[in-house]
């Protein structure tokens, strides 16, 4: 299986300076499972590339190897912030 995808996730985490349980946490992705993309034994599904490209303030395409360049600038992450506090405001006080 192909690991691409887990170089690219460890590459930016350390880009971050974010270890496996942070990324765990920030994502609500078990740590095991960013341990099994890490090494290549699982692909994360599209769902948990996206969670975890926000976790590393970078594009889903850097992830799938589809764009070269790491980080969101601050006017492309921009949509993704404002998305968040939409979906934040929805949310009950629990």
């Amino acid at each position: 299986m192909s690991n691409k995808v887990g170089k690219r996730i460890q590459e930016l985490m350390i880009c971050n300076g974010m270890t496996q349980k942070e990324l765990a946490y920030k994502t609500g992705i078990t740590t095991v499972s960013i341990s099994r993309y890490i090494k290549g034994e699982r692909i994360p599904d599209c769902e948990k590339i996206g969670r975890i490209a926000m976790a590393l303030h970078a594009d889903a395409n850097v992830l799938l190897g589809i764009r070269e360049e790491w980080n969101l600038s601050e006017e492309e992450f921009a949509p993704f912030i404002r998305r968040i506090g939409e979906i934040a405001r929805c949310l009950s006080k629990k």
